[in-house]
């Protein structure tokens, strides 16, 4: 192998260490950006729907908003991370023979010895399709089951979470260098989607214990005083 293979391999890894070091620090601010906004934000409250039996305030929304750029964000660099290590992976391709296959290799599943137990395409697509499907069911009988709203969206989000972290086990390989692979990266799906229930939940705790109800129900009492 000559250096310019290796210097180019080189240049290759640089790129998806970069690439995996920009999804690590957009991680940490979104993290860090969400917890400065509820520690020096004064959040008001104010309704997105003034009508609605649950407050969500507008700020909650801007919150959520932020969170979702974040995980689009962290999908793209995501992205070209794993399409560096397809370009990695064929280049090495090349110099491995039969008696030599493991060449610079680093994916640990070619060291493995290949059994008969793999997946195929048609068992990932059925097993994908029951998972979806058990989630839609449990997100409908959530819906029906529970009286208060906050079960209703935190039961919801959390199977919808859970599904797509199980679906991403039964991906096949060619499908993983698109976004939406990308975007339903486990460890996306766990920073994420944690933030977003842990958004929800205090959002619960700070405007939905009762403050509504009783500021919809508070009356002006007017005393009319005459002049005797």
């Amino acid at each position: 192998m000559s250096d310019k293979i290796l210097k180019h391999l080189e240049f290759v890894q640089n790129t998806i260490n970069r690439m995996s070091t920009n999804s690590f620090i957009i991680k940490g601010w979104a993290i860090t950006l969400i917890g400065i906004i509820f520690g020096l934000n004064k959040l008001e409250g104010n309704y997105l729907f003034e009508y609605s039996d649950y407050n969500l305030p507008v700020e909650i929304v801007i919150i959520v908003l932020i969170i979702l750029l974040f995980w689009f964000t962290n999908a793209y660099f995501l992205q070209q991370e794993r399409r560096y290590i397809y370009i990695y992976s064929k280049t090495i391709e090349q110099f491995n023979t039969q008696n030599n296959n493991l060449i610079l290799d680093m994916n640990y599943k070619n060291y493995i010895t290949p059994s008969n137990s793999n997946l195929t395409d048609q068992n990932r697509k059925i097993i994908i399709k029951a998972i979806l499907s058990f989630c839609i069911v449990g997100v409908l009988i959530s819906f029906l089951s529970f009286e208060s709203i906050f079960f209703k969206i935190i039961i919801s989000n959390i199977l919808i979470l859970v599904s797509v972290f199980i679906i991403t086990y039964f991906i096949s390989v060619k499908y993983l260098c698109d976004f939406w692979a990308c975007l339903m990266g486990r460890t996306i799906v766990s920073v994420y989607g944690m933030l977003i229930i842990l958004v929800l939940l205090i959002n619960h705790s700070m405007f939905n214990a009762g403050m509504k109800k009783n500021i919809k129900n508070e009356k002006c009492i007017c005393v009319i005083k005459t002049n005797k």
